[in-house]
Parts: C-alpha cells; structure tokens; sequence
C-alpha cells in the first residue's frame, strides 16, 4: 500500500477515489488518503460551479503521491440585453431567430457561447438593424436599437369627371384624366404635393394633397364648365 496527499485552493470539494467518495477538501492543507493499493488510480475533485479535476496516479508501496489541485470556476455564457424603439421587431443572431423586440421593456438572451456574432433586427416597413457584437462570458452586452422607417414612394390616384383633362403636380404635366379609371402617378415621396387640373372650356381645378410613404392618396376632381355670359 501507499497513500495520496491531497492540497486545494478549495474547501469543501468533494474527493473521490476510483469514483469512491472519500472526504472533503481543506483549503491550502493536505488531506491524506492512507491505505490506497499499489497500482493506479483515477483521482477526481468535484465542486459546484467549478470545473472537475482529475489525473490518473500510479500509488506505489510505501510511498505518499502528493498531488496539488487548483479548481476553476466554470465560465457563465453571456447575455444579450437589448431596447428597441417599436414592437415585434425579429432578433436574428447569426441568422437564427431568438425572440421579438418589446418597445415597452429591454428583451433579454440568455445562455449565448462567449463569441462575435451578426445582430440583425428586422421588421416590415423598416430598414434592417444590422450590427457586429462580441459576447464574452459572465457580461450582458448591451444594445440600444433605433429602427428606422423605409423610405418608401407613394402615389396619387387621381378621379375626375371629365376626359382628357392633364394633370400638373407641382406644376409640372404627368397624365391626362380618364373618366373610366383613376390615373395614378407613382413614385411620389412623402410630402405634400399641388395638384392642378386642366381643361379647355372648364375652370382650373388646385388643391393639395399629402402623399404617404407606401400609400395612394386619392383625389376627387370636378371640373365645372366654364358659362359663356
């Protein structure tokens, strides 16, 4: 027989023996396992929240192995906390989904691997959040988002009561009016526009109408007939 000294940074890890329990670790002092058969032997030390530590040992007759053990805390994931300012938003991390955003309140992630990853907050009618984050182990990182809206053109759809009547916005001629159909004039960004309506023998019809990203504003004309006295 031999015996095995064991010396910890920590108190209280559990020590086993060729998977047999055999006591409790006393910080910066030796605990001495006597009686241990000549051979070898699997040595493990155990604490919660920190990583095991074993070694495989050769005990010979008449000889005491010391064996000095540091244990490691165990490395949290980290998390990703972050306030947005609409709602339903889709957090993406490296192109996988994890939940929607919360105008009302930060949204958190847990349990992320320590690494970069490609934050990409999405939602219709809105540009996409696109950013690079570094995660590390034990930290929430943080991120403060602020969508913002699509530029997107509207349209005006212009009804009138009369043919062949040609329409200005804003001074300049797009299209002549048809009684059957509404003419619509796309590519219109959002503002406010000066419609004036144009036809021989009626009087000139002006008026102003807002356009709205990714909407048709509509516009009813009627031109009245110019009475010869």
């Amino acid at each position: 027989y031999g015996s095995i000294a064991i010396r910890c940074n920590k108190e209280d890890a559990r020590i086993y023996l060729d998977g047999q329990y055999k006591g409790l670790t006393e910080k910066n002092e030796s605990v001495i396992l006597e009686q241990v058969k000549e051979g070898y032997h699997e040595v493990k030390i155990t604490l919660s929240d920190h990583i095991d530590w074993s070694r495989e040992i050769e005990v010979k007759q008449n000889q005491r192995i010391q064996l000095n053990v540091t244990l490691e805390k165990e490395k949290e994931n980290g998390r990703l906390e972050i306030t947005c300012n609409v709602d339903n938003a889709r957090i993406y991390l490296d192109g996988k989904y994890q939940k929607r955003t919360s105008s009302n309140r930060s949204v958190v992630i847990d349990n992320i691997e320590e690494g970069k990853y490609e934050l990409r907050i999405t939602k219709e009618g809105y540009r996409d959040y696109i950013d690079t984050i570094n995660v590390y182990a034990d930290h929430t990182y943080h991120v403060d988002v602020t969508m913002q809206s699509e530029d997107r053109e509207g349209s005006i759809a212009i009804n009138c009561n009369e043919n062949n009547a040609k329409i200005f916005i804003n001074g300049i001629y797009k299209a002549t009016t048809s009684v059957n159909q509404a003419k619509v004039i796309d590519d219109l960004k959002e503002g406010l526009y000066e419609i004036t309506v144009i036809k021989d023998g009626y009087h000139t019809w002006l008026d102003e109408v807002r356009v709205y990203s990714g909407e048709t504003s509509s516009v009813f004309v009627d031109l009245m007939k110019i009475k010869n006295e």
